[in-house]
């Protein structure tokens, strides 16, 4: 099990790539170069700059200070580090980290003065033991920041560090300074380039990362035929305990019986919760809701008893809307009741806005619905 955990900043914790862009384009024109497509613009997204302009563009070591100096200003001073978002459930992921005691800390290639910009504005600084940025004499390399930062986090066992990053220069340093890593697919580096450069783990979600560095032993994985029975009979006793084994609810439909045909369609997915043992605990599903446009129904969400009390609730419709936004879908509405007073704080405080009831309601006792913008 991991007790400190070193988030690379751009492209882990935040989308910068529109700020990181424009700077090399306006650096780049003010040196009078000649502007390279977006597609390889997007490729100096967290490396080093000075690898960027001088490796990269083959800028001369006086040019490549000229660049750096001047890309700076406009990140600094010009809006760019703004030009930013976090990634959605990252701040979920850091909170529930920080609740279970490990130290965090941020090492970025990215200099101190935008990487402070950067956290103080999103108000994600709050959640860091220590910040390790790049500078220009001692952290030139992102494997002098991540030594930097094990110095601060007092780390004596790198064994219980992991540094979690989208980029193969993140993998490389970590493998530099003798730490495991994390190679995640929702920043601008691909499975192929993370698992060339040596990743310990390659993950899809914020989810995975949590029941790695955790050590509880939970994840999940598609609905397969034989978790049918044991998905159904979690599903009726969470309605049974909360007075809804009644006509209008899925209770009584006799699909529940057999979800993994209904979820095996084009349109609609549907994910188990295991537990250490391999045994199911919960689950979360998705399936287009045609009435709204771009809109994905959320549907499902029951945890076991055993699984309650946790924060599982929160990963799981992390987990699921990041499915539905890397299906193309812009906003998630769901259905449930009053009854579900638990569930009904868990999706509000995830984000979701109580909405009117809408007329093409299935279970017609369900009698609070929500939206959320993805």
């Amino acid at each position: 099990m991991y007790s400190a955990i070193l988030f690379d900043l751009d492209g882990t914790l935040t989308d910068s790539a529109p700020g990181i862009m424009h700077g090399f384009e306006y650096a780049i024109k003010q040196m009078g170069k000649e502007i390279p497509g977006r597609e390889q613009l997007r490729t100096f997204v967290g490396p080093p700059l000075e690898d960027s302009f001088g490796r990269v563009l083959g800028y001369s070591e006086d040019d490549t200070g000229k660049a750096i100096a001047i890309y700076r200003d406009y990140y600094n001073n010009m809006g760019g580090a703004l030009e930013n978002s976090v990634f959605p459930g990252i701040e979920e992921l850091l909170s529930r980290l920080k609740q279970s005691g490990k130290k965090l800390a941020v090492a970025t290639s990215k200099n101190e003065k935008p990487t402070g910009i950067v956290l103080e504005h999103f108000g994600l600084d709050k959640y860091f033991d220590v910040v390790a940025a790049s500078n220009d004499t001692d952290r030139r390399t992102k494997a002098d920041v991540i030594r930097y930062a094990l110095e601060k986090l007092s780390v004596t066992d790198k064994s219980e560090v992991i540094m979690v990053g989208d980029r193969h220069h993140d993998i490389s340093a970590a493998k530099e300074t003798g730490v495991d890593s994390v190679g995640v697919l929702w920043g601008y580096g691909d499975r192929d380039e993370l698992e060339d450069a040596g990743a310990t783990y390659v993950v899809e979600s914020k989810w995975e990362i949590a029941a790695l560095v955790t050590g509880d032993g939970f994840r999940l994985r598609q609905l397969k035929k034989e978790d049918d029975s044991i998905l159904a009979a979690i599903i009726r006793d969470n309605l049974k305990k909360r007075n809804l084994d009644i006509t209008g609810t899925v209770y009584f439909d006799e699909g529940l019986d057999h979800l993994s045909s209904y979820y095996g369609r084009g349109d609609c997915r549907y994910f188990v919760l295991e537990d250490r043992g391999g045994n199911v605990v919960g689950g979360i599903g998705y399936e287009t809701f045609a009435p709204m446009q771009d809109t994905a129904e959320l549907q499902k969400l029951y945890l076991d008893d055993a699984a309650k009390g946790a924060g599982l609730g929160y990963v799981l419709i992390s987990f699921i809307e990041d499915r539905m936004r890397d299906a193309g879908y812009k906003y998630s509405y769901l259905e449930t009741h009053d009854n579900l007073e638990t569930a009904l704080h868990i999706y509000e405080k995830s984000g979701y806005i109580e909405i009117a009831r809408p007329p093409e309601v299935v279970h017609g006792a369900m009698n609070r619905f929500y939206k959320k913008e993805l």
